[in-house]
């Protein structure tokens, strides 16, 4: 069985070919190797490769991704293009990352993935650009083919353990025993410091690479010519690129990624985080204002029934909030990572804000880019103990390891009260970010040393997230993210109603909303005002039903804000109305009604963190603008509409005549003769207006509802020059 893996093939030199039979030998092999070249003019497809990153140590982000790729590959391959060549980068030139600390548990089941069934359309080759030890060792030894770079190493796979547990042993020895790259003494030995590793030269010919019995064995047998002893007894089996290449465990040593495509025969190898692996089925998600139960149900329900019924293998995501609810958001969060797992890549642009629980949403994605101005965790419209975070924060780790993103970070950008910190593995130069908990519980406390504390609790802008590693990079706009993830132009946007896109988009804008209450109690105060003509009543209505729609569509107007606007106004009515100068009903009706309005704007009742308060005040303004054009209408109705054509009727303007009769009028100062008196209401009294007794035409005010023109009205009381009147009912008409 060893034979198979380093026996040299040897040629007989004692025979030969006639010169003319070695020249059309030679011609045929060129006829046939001409159509397998690249020509543009023939037609064919050239062959490309796809390059996935390996970060070490491997996590769950990392298996993660290398099965979305394939996942990817095997659906969007064809018959005619054969095994996709998936190339495996593990570690980069120079770099001091190892792979160790590696969990046996994660490198295990990447590399049972690799040797399933699922990999079987995708030609796996593993390039050891940089040193892997531990049990990164695992994925390598599951590759089809193993190429490496000139400073590279593969080896030392027991380091992170004490001892050899015969349970990873014998995973080791089955997944090296499925690819055959390289032989099992010599796994054994990367595994076993108590080993020896040994290279023997047969007496009959051929290389094996024998540890433990079998050595033992061979050597009892004297079929051994010639010893090499590669590993002693005492330490791992650590191998460098150049010796696995002389082994032939290594089909070749390449400097670069273009050196490799060359190896492999490739016309190219893409990066997977960028290019288009075949036809792109992506879409793109809008996640703008508050973060709510009927929102989040509405993104996941939508996105399930566009990956079933477009099969979709990339959303996008533009995220654009402060949250609102940490479980809502928390439960999408969880949705959009584990897209990965079922094929569909994850990009997300954060323009201009993901704060609060918001963060988690745009964390979730695989790829996070920021806007240059954007901001990213921190005080959000939702406010959360740190007793509900620790519920949480299994579910919560959970998304940052699935991402590769790290945990410790992910809960300071929710947690105000989480101090992180920076440590530096000084045997590697490792820097990872932990709190304080976290890092006492490790069981290699000792090897992280502590440098500086991370500021996250006011959250962090796009340099410092992309410092910390928490996103990819950083994009001015949309569409220069979808060209980073291998996209044209910018995708289709989630299935909605075109209704509710429109709606959510006009709430996006600040100014709307309160431009709309604006002119809604500026029309309501014209109405008053002038009642009875419609015009602005009507267009006050359909303000404040617009205000009201566009606050329900971002999540905000419940029935509770509805009700309190409501009750508001008609008490205000019932003040002006039915009990003129009593004062409660509109001392209430103003508090309901300013009440409503802030609530409508926000998801919280009383602010606790800086964002809530300076949305609070931000609230505030807005009604007191609404306010201000209530007053805006009055004066408006007072000085201005007389002056112009369109609205001069509005008004009750009087002539000449009018003028006079009322100077005389209000020089008299007592109306007593008027007691009992019948009259005709001129205009409308709401309460004050204008009545004819006779031949005399009084200002009057009325006592009880709003009496219409043209009524009967009849004198209740006089008080100088007040003359109190109340419509007649079921009576005849005064001549």
């Amino acid at each position: 069985m060893f034979q198979q893996h380093s026996r040299r093939m040897r040629t007989d030199g004692n025979r030969t070919l006639p010169r003319w039979r070695s020249f059309l030998l030679g011609w045929v092999a060129f006829c046939l190797a001409c159509p397998l070249t690249e020509s543009p003019t023939l037609g064919q497809d050239v062959q490309r490769g796809v390059l996935v990153q390996v970060a070490l140590p491997i996590d769950d982000a990392t298996q993660r991704q290398v099965e979305s790729t394939i996942n990817t590959i095997r659906s969007t391959a064809t018959a005619e293009a054969g095994r996709q060549k998936l190339v495996l980068q593990f570690g980069k030139q120079g770099d001091q990352a190892t792979g160790g600390e590696t969990a046996f548990e994660r490198g295990l089941q990447l590399a049972r993935f690799l040797t399933s069934e699922n990999a079987t359309d995708v030609k796996t080759i593993a390039y050891v650009a940089g040193s892997v030890q531990g049990h990164a060792v695992l994925p390598v030894l599951a590759c089809d083919q193993i190429v490496v770079a000139p400073g590279a190493s593969l080896g030392d796979a027991g380091i992170d353990q004490a001892s050899v547990d015969p349970v990873v042993m014998l995973a080791y020895e089955s997944i090296a025993q499925r690819r055959r790259t390289i032989p099992i003494g010599a796994v054994r030995a990367m595994l076993d410091a108590d080993l020896e590793l040994v290279r023997i030269s047969q007496v009959d010919g051929g290389d094996l690479f024998l540890s433990g019995p079998e050595l033992a064995e061979l050597r009892d047998q004297g079929k051994v010519w010639k010893e090499e002893q590669l590993a002693a007894p005492g330490e791992l089996a650590n191998f460098v690129g150049s010796q696995m290449r002389t082994y032939r465990w290594a089909t070749h040593e390449v400097r670069d990624v273009d050196e490799l495509a060359t190896a492999l025969g490739l016309s190219r190898i893409s990066d997977s985080q960028s290019p288009n692996l075949g036809e792109v089925n992506a879409v793109l998600a809008e996640i703008s204002g508050p973060i709510n139960r009927r929102r989040g149900r509405r993104v996941r329900n939508n996105l399930s029934d566009a990956i079933q019924r477009h099969d979709l293998n990339l959303v996008v995501s533009h995220v654009n909030s402060a949250g609102g609810d940490l479980n809502e958001s928390l439960e999408l969060a969880s949705y959009f990572a584990n897209l990965p797992a079922q094929g569909i890549r994850t990009a997300a642009l954060v323009d201009p804000q993901a704060v609060g629980d918001a963060a988690l949403v745009a964390l979730a994605a695989q790829q996070v880019y920021m806007s240059p101005e954007a901001n990213l965790g921190g005080p959000g419209a939702a406010s959360f103990s740190a007793a509900a975070l620790d519920d949480l924060s299994e579910a919560i780790d959970q998304i940052a390891r699935s991402t590769g993103r790290s945990p410790a970070l992910l809960r300071g950008l929710l947690d105000r009260e989480l101090e992180v910190f920076e440590y530096l593995d000084a045997r590697s130069g490792r820097v990872a970010y932990f709190s304080s908990d976290e890092h006492a519980a490790r069981d290699d406390a000792a090897r992280w040393a502590r440098q500086g504390a991370v500021a996250l609790a006011d959250g962090i802008s796009a340099e410092q997230a992309l410092q910390l590693g928490l996103i990819t990079g950083i994009e001015s706009d949309l569409k220069q993210v979808c060209r980073k993830v291998g996209l044209k132009d910018l995708p289709q946007r989630l299935d909605e109603r075109w209704i509710v896109n429109f709606v959510e988009s006009l709430g996006r804008q600040v100014w709307l909303p309160r431009m709309l209450l604006f002119i809604g109690f500026f029309m309501l105060s014209v109405e008053i005002g002038a009642p009875g003509i419609g015009f602005p009543g009507f267009i006050s209505m359909v303000s404040l039903m617009l205000f009201f729609w566009i606050q329900a569509a971002g999540g905000t107007a419940e029935w509770l804000e509805i009700f309190l606007f409501v009750g508001g106004v008609l008490c205000l009515l019932a003040e002006v109305l039915l009990f003129p100068g009593f004062g409660i009903f509109g001392i209430g009706g103003l508090v309901m009604l300013v009440a409503s309005l802030v609530l409508v704007s926000q998801t919280f009742v009383l602010p606790s963190n800086a964002y809530q308060y300076n949305q609070l005040t931000g609230n505030l303004i807005g009604v007191l603008v609404a306010i201000g054009g209530m007053l805006g209408g009055g004066l408006a109705l007072r000085w201005m509409l007389p002056q112009l054509p369109f609205f001069r009727h509005l008004m009750m303007v009087e002539d000449e005549e009018e003028k006079q009769i009322r100077a005389e009028n209000e020089a008299i100062v007592h109306w007593d003769h008027l007691q009992g008196q019948r009259g005709i209401a001129t205009t409308p009294l709401v309460p004050s207006g204008k009545a004819r007794f006779g031949e005399e035409l009084i200002a009057v005010v009325s006592d009880g509802p709003m009496i219409d023109p043209q009524r009967p009205v009849i004198v209740k009381q006089v008080y100088g020059n007040r003359v109190v009147v109340e419509e007649l009912i079921d009576d005849d008409e005064p001549e």
